[in-house]
């Protein structure tokens, strides 16, 4: 893939594509991501599906938001959180990059 030699010579599209990665990097950012396999949720809700306090919750989706796997819409005093470019299967979530390589993960905890 000519997007693949991108990422290998260039360091700015290497940080670009590390950064991504390091999204699903938490125990936490995960949690986030398998709930909202299940559809989109407001930051509260989204918070008790995880078992977090709501500030923790909306730290984690904003870095998944700049990592580009997490859209957030504003909706009055609430924030509404669905995946942003996911293929979501039966079992499993699937995240690519723009380079082309990907993230699955099992839509329940191993």
């Amino acid at each position: 893939m000519p997007n693949d030699r991108r990422a290998a010579t260039d360091p700015q599209a290497a940080r670009d594509e590390a950064s991504w990665f390091c999204a699903f990097a938490t125990a936490s950012r995960l949690s986030i991501l398998r709930a909202l396999a299940g559809g989109p949720l407001t930051i509260k809700e989204l918070a008790a599906a995880v078992g977090a306090q709501p500030v923790n919750t909306s730290l984690c989706v904003g870095s998944l938001r700049r990592a580009g796997v997490v859209a957030v819409v504003r909706d009055g005093r609430s924030a509404r959180c669905s995946l942003a470019g996911a293929a979501v299967g039966r079992d499993r979530v699937t995240f690519r990059h723009p380079s082309g390589r990907a993230v699955t993960i099992t839509r329940e905890s191993p």
